[in-house]
C-alpha cells in the first residue's frame, strides 16, 4: 500500500485519460508519476493518443491526494489511550490512529516499555472505543514475551478486567526484520494484506470508493478482530552503521526513508490504524562556525562562546524547534527526511535524578499551595487507598524519567516527569511544565549577536578601551580562577566574560 500504487481505474480520471493509460500500458500511479515527462510522452505517442503529459500527471497527482478534512468532523478519529491520565494530557488525549507517532529517546528510557502498554491498551474497551489487536514489528530484538504478560495482568486489573491474558497475547502479532529491505518487503506485502483481510469496513478512506479486491465481508462478521495499531521499534536501528556517511549514502538513505514513511502514512489512513514508531537519538554539539563556514559541529561547547552565531536556516539551528528537548544535548536520528513524514514527536530521556517516590506521590500531586490558590477539599487525615494495580518500590530510589511533547498537531508542546515501576509507565502529578523556547533562544541570539560584534569593533579598533583603576595591594581580585587547566589563550576567558550563556531549561514554563 502506497500513495503511488493505486490502479488508475480506480482513481477519478476522465475517461479518454483512463483509456489512453490502458493502451500504453500504464496500470498503476506510479507508472506515471515515476516516469521522466519525455518517456511518458513517447509512450502515450506510440498509444496512439494525443494526450499531454503534464495534464495526465497534474490529474493523477490530484487524484491520489487525500481529502483533507478538520479532525472534529471525522466519525471514525479513533484515539488509543495510554491508560495514565496525565500522559494523555500531554498528549492531547491519546495516540491519534491515521497519524505516526514517533517515541524517540535514548537508550533505557522507556520507548520499547511504552509500545508494550500500547499493545495492551489497544485492546480494552476502557481505553480504546473500538478496540482491536496489534501488529508489532521488531528490528532489534525479540518481543519481550514475560514482560509483555506480567504488563497484561497490571492492565486487566487496573481497568476492571477485559479481554483475558491469552487474548491479549493472541491479538499481539510481532515480526522480526533484519535489514531495510526486509522491512519493506513486510510493510509493501504482508502488512497490508493483513490489514486488508482484518478490516472492519470494505471502503477506502483515500479513495472514498469501495475496495473490489479480496473479500468484501467485513472483518467482525469473519470472526477476525481489527487490526488498530502498528508499531515499528525501532527505525533507526536499521540504518545504523550500513548506511555509507557520504553524500550518496544519504541520499540512498533518504530514499528508504520516503519509502518507507509512504507506505506507514498511507497504511494509516487507508485502514484507519495508529502507526507508533520507534527512533534513536545522536548527540548534539556546539556551533563552531563563522562568516563563510560550512556549518560543523564543536566536541568543545565551551570554546563556542566567542563565535558568531549560527546562520539562520542551518540544520544545526532549526533542528531545537522539532527535533530536540529543552536542556538535552540529543536530538532525534534520520533527520529532515524523517522528521517531515511524523506527525506527533514525543521525545524520552533519562534525567539522572533518583528520588524516593512512594504510591502516594503517584496519585497525588505535592501540596505546594499558591497563592490565590483555592483551599482544598481533601482530608489530610484520610487513610491512602491505592488504585488496584499500582505498585513501585519504595525500599529505594526510583530514576526520575522525562517525556517531552515536541511537536504535534493535537496538543502543544510540554514535558512531563515519569517513572518505570513493575506496573507500568506512571506520570509524576504536578510535574507537567509547558514549552515556549521562543524568548530563551532570541535573548541567547541576540547575546550572541551582541558579543561577536563586540569583539569585531574591538578588532577593527574601533572600541575605546576602558579606564581600569589599579587593585591596592592589599586588595584580592576575587574574580581571578584557579584551576589545573593550564595556560589557556585570552580569547577563552573573555568569551565567558562576554557572554554568560543561559542554558536552554529556561524555556520552560509554568
Amino acid at each position: 500500500m502506497s500513495f503511488a500504487s493505486f490502479r488508475l481505474d480506480t482513481l477519478n480520471l476522465a475517461p479518454d485519460q483512463l483509456a489512453a493509460c490502458t493502451r500504453a500500458n500504464l496500470s498503476t500511479a506510479s507508472d506515471v508519476l515515476l516516469l521522466a515527462p519525455a518517456d511518458l510522452s513517447r509512450k502515450l505517442r506510440n498509444a496512439g493518443s494525443n494526450l499531454s503529459a503534464p495534464d495526465l500527471v497534474r490529474s493523477v497527482s490530484r487524484a491520489i491526494v487525500p481529502k483533507s478534512q478538520p479532525l472534529s468532523t471525522r466519525a471514525d478519529a479513533l484515539v488509543i489511550r495510554t491508560g495514565d491520565t496525565h500522559v494523555d494530557a500531554l498528549l492531547g488525549g491519546g495516540i491519534r490512529a491515521g497519524c505516526i507517532t514517533e517515541l524517540v529517546g535514548e537508550s533505557a528510557a522507556g520507548k520499547s516499555h511504552m509500545t508494550l502498554l500500547l499493545a495492551l491498551a489497544v485492546q480494552q474497551p476502557a481505553l480504546c472505543d473500538s478496540p482491536g489487536g496489534a501488529i508489532v514489528i521488531n528490528s532489534e530484538r525479540v518481543l519481550e514475551t514475560q514482560r509483555l504478560v506480567q504488563l497484561a495482568g497490571v492492565v486487566r486489573e487496573r481497568h476492571h478486567g477485559g479481554p483475558p491474558t491469552r487474548e491479549l497475547l493472541d491479538n499481539i502479532h510481532t515480526s522480526r526484520v533484519a535489514d531495510v529491505d526486509a522491512l519493506e518487503h513486510a510493510l509493501q506485502f504482508v502488512v497490508p494484506h493483513m490489514l486488508a483481510e482484518r478490516k472492519s469496513s470494505s471502503g477506502s478512506a483515500l479513495l472514498g470508493e469501495v475496495i473490489v479486491e479480496g473479500s468484501t465481508t467485513p472483518a467482525p462478521a469473519r470472526g477476525l478482530k481489527p487490526i488498530r495499531l502498528l508499531i515499528l521499534d525501532s527505525l533507526a536501528a536499521l540504518f545504523r552503521g550500513d548506511t555509507e556517511r557520504s553524500r550518496n549514502g544519504l541520499v540512498e538513505r533518504s530514499k528508504h526513508v520516503a519509502f518507507i514513511s509512504d507506505r506507514l502514512k498511507a497504511m494509516a489512513v487507508e485502514y484507519g490504524v495508529a502507526v507508533v514508531v520507534v527512533n534513536q537519538v545522536k548527540d548534539v554539539f556546539g556551533w563552531s562556525g563563522g562568516p563563510g563556514s560550512s556549518g560543523s559541529q564543536s566536541s568543545q561547547p565551551a570554546l563556542t562562546n566567542t563565535l558568531p552565531p549560527a546562520p539562520t536556516m542551518l540544520w544545526a539551528t532549526q533542528a531545537r524547534h522539532f527535533a530536540q528537548m529543552a536542556g538535552h544535548n540529543k536530538e532525534a536520528a534520520l533527520g529532515i527526511p524523517w522528521a517531515n513524514a511524523v506527525n506527533t514527536r514525543l521525545m524520552l530521556a533519562r534525567t539522572g535524578r533518583r528520588r524516593m517516590v512512594t504510591l502516594q506521590d503517584m496519585v497525588r500531586a505535592p501540596k505546594r499551595p499558591r497563592a490565590g490558590a483555592a483551599a482544598s477539599n481533601d482530608d489530610p487525615d484520610a487513610p491512602f487507598v491505592p488504585p488496584p494495580g499500582l505498585e513501585v518500590d519504595e525500599s529505594k530510589a526510583t530514576l526520575i524519567r522525562r517525556m517531552c511533547l515536541v511537536f504535534s498537531p493535537f496538543a502543544p508542546p510540554g514535558t512531563l516527569d515519569y517513572v518505570l515501576t513493575g506496573s507500568g509507565l506512571h506520570a509524576l502529578p504536578g510535574s507537567f511544565r509547558a514549552v515556549d523556547l521562543g524568548p530563551a533562544l532570541r535573548r541567547r541570539d541576540a547575546r550572541l549577536r551582541t558579543a561577536w560584534a563586540s569583539r569585531e569593533e574591538e578588532r577593527a579598533g574601533h572600541r575605546r578601551e576602558p579606564q581600569s583603576t589599579p587593585l591596592p595591594a592589599t586588595q584580592v581580585d576575587d574574580t581571578d580562577v584557579f584551576d589545573d587547566l593550564g595556560d589557556l589563550p585570552p580569547e577563552f576567558w573573555e568569551g565567558l566574560d562576554a557572554l554568560d550563556e543561559e542554558p536552554m531549561a529556561v524555556g520552560v514554563v509554568d
